[in-house]
């Protein structure tokens, strides 16, 4: 009889499983070692090349001087004619490395306009200034608000530059007893809001400044919107210690930082922009208000700029504006050392970069950053 049983070779099985398995432990042996000797190769790469970086370092970007030799703005008068000492007390107690070159941007100057004057005309007049123009200059005209209707507003002057719109507001305080009373002085964050208001009505501030929508560079940031209080005093302004005996409360807004790099003006804490807020018989008003915006252009270039020793040699020879300083030493603890740009009240062409030196009491100097042979003297 024919046997037709099927023998399964299961010895010649097992021992394939036994070699398969045993191949599977061999890859995988090898796969580890060739992963772990690419890693090590990679962070020897990577130390050799930091290495590398920090004994020869790539050379700094060269400057692309587009604009030629540069004009700074002039400094006002230090604060103080005194003779300093300084030391560095810095977190890391040396001083900072700053970059080589620091790009610098053109100023937009408007260009002259047959309609500059009825447009001026019509941004102040939505703000009460209805009175006017008088011509003061070829450049700068006055309007007066009306207050025939109205006792308790001030009576107001603004003054405007209709090439770039620029303007400023004066009125005198000491001829309202309300406001000298401080009567409906309104909050902190009320003054906020009315300088704001003031700004927008007149069309000095966009609505897409406190949105989510894309600003131009120049445009004022109000994340960094300050306000200080005053009291009126012997015909003038002091600093009070607390809500409650002022009778004006200063906001101060900013212009956006241009790249992460800070603006500073020619008083720290201070701007070219800034609204003064007073109460009144019914509510609060604007007593001033100041406005000169630097509006940046995206024409640019970078230029060699000083290192942070070369500024301090040049702080300690005395060429730097001492922009603030509220104590009495002469011996000056420096703790903070970085790169800003200088804005000034006046007109300038282009957004010249500082070296700023901080140090105790309020003491604040700027140096010229840009190297000499850059600079117009």
């Amino acid at each position: 009889m024919l046997d037709c049983t099927v023998k399964f070779p299961y010895t010649q099985y097992m021992f394939t499983l036994t070699n398969a398995s045993s191949e599977t432990k061999t890859i995988l042996k090898w796969g580890g070692i060739i992963l772990g000797a690419a890693v090590v190769i990679f962070i020897i790469f990577r130390v050799v090349l930091f290495l590398g970086q920090a004994i020869f370092p790539p050379p700094p970007p060269k400057p692309t001087l587009g604009f030629e030799k540069l004009t700074y703005p002039k400094f006002p008068r230090s604060v103080t004619g005194k003779t300093f000492t300084y030391y560095i007390n810095t977190v890391t107690g040396d001083l900072p490395q700053l970059p080589a070159v620091a790009k610098i941007n053109r100023i937009e100057f408007p260009k002259p306009d047959l309609l500059s004057l009825k447009n001026a005309g019509d941004r102040v007049a939505k703000v009460g200034f209805t009175k006017g123009p008088v011509k003061i200059s070829n450049t700068l005209y006055e309007w007066t608000n009306d207050t025939e209707n109205s006792t308790n507003t001030l009576k107001k002057k603004i003054r405007v530059n209709i090439l770039n719109f620029n303007f400023n507001v004066t009125s005198d305080p000491f001829s309202n007893p309300d406001v000298v009373a401080g009567k409906n002085l309104p909050t902190k964050e009320g003054a906020i809001s009315s300088a704001e208001n003031f700004l927008k009505s007149s069309g000095y501030l966009k609505n897409s400044d406190r949105e989510n929508e894309e600003e131009k560079e120049g445009d004022i940031d109000l994340t960094k919107t300050q306000t200080k209080i005053y009291s009126l005093q012997n015909g003038g302004f002091i600093e009070a210690s607390s809500i409650s005996s002022a009778q004006v409360i200063q906001v101060i807004f900013s212009q956006k930082d241009i790249d992460d790099i800070p603006i500073v003006y020619k008083k720290p804490g201070q701007s070219n922009i800034d609204v003064l807020i007073v109460g009144g018989s019914f509510q609060g008003q604007v007593l001033a208000a100041n406005y000169t915006l630097h509006a940046v252009s995206d024409a640019s270039s970078t230029y060699p700029i000083l290192t942070s020793q070369q500024a301090f040699e040049e702080l300690k020879k005395g060429n730097a504006f001492i922009a603030s300083y509220n104590g009495n030493q002469t011996n000056i603890s420096i703790k903070k050392v970085y790169l800003a740009y200088f804005f000034s009240d006046q007109a300038q062409e282009y957004t010249m970069p500082v070296i700023v030196f901080e140090g105790d009491e309020g003491f604040f100097a700027y140096v010229r950053a840009v190297t000499d042979e850059w600079v117009n003297k």
